[in-house]
């Protein structure tokens, strides 16, 4: 009897570090760390959303821009809008190296995020700051438009 309860206890022991070290080492694929994956190039971003038939998304920032920073720390660090941003081609425009794109968008404030079809041009947009349940919210709404559309 002992000898099962040793056992047990060494199989649990087993079990229990291998998943300590897993959880700290990263290779849980559980709790890997989720990001968004931005693409900086327009013409690359617009063959992208053709060749997948997905819509953009669109961020023009500063890297001087205060609510720039602060929907990197937070609304963008968000697991929703991260989910949702893989039915998106996430494109980042930084203001103050492509100022051509910034006149053709008329972009007057920051941050401002367009969301754009491949075919049918700018769907929308949001300027300002936008929490993360917000922008989540809108992304949501942007997607299923975006998958009625295909059908």
């Amino acid at each position: 009897m002992k000898k099962w309860i040793i056992l047990a206890a060494a199989a649990v022991l087993g079990v229990g570090l291998s998943l300590f070290f897993r959880y700290y080492h990263g290779s849980n694929p559980y709790q890997k760390a989720e990001k968004i994956h931005w693409i900086t190039s327009v013409p690359v971003s617009l063959n992208v959303a053709k060749k997948n038939n997905r819509p953009l998304f669109l961020d023009f920032y500063a890297t001087w821009c205060e609510y720039c920073q602060l929907m990197e720390k937070t609304s963008y660090q968000n697991r929703s809008v991260i989910r949702l941003s893989h039915h998106f081609v996430m494109t980042r425009i930084n203001i103050d190296k492509h100022k051509a794109l910034t006149e053709y968008f008329g972009i007057q404030g920051l941050p401002t995020i367009i969301f754009a079809s491949f075919k049918n041009g700018e769907i929308g947009r949001l300027e300002g700051y936008i929490p993360p349940d917000e922008l989540s919210h809108v992304m949501h709404e942007v997607a299923l438009l975006g998958q009625n559309q295909k059908k």
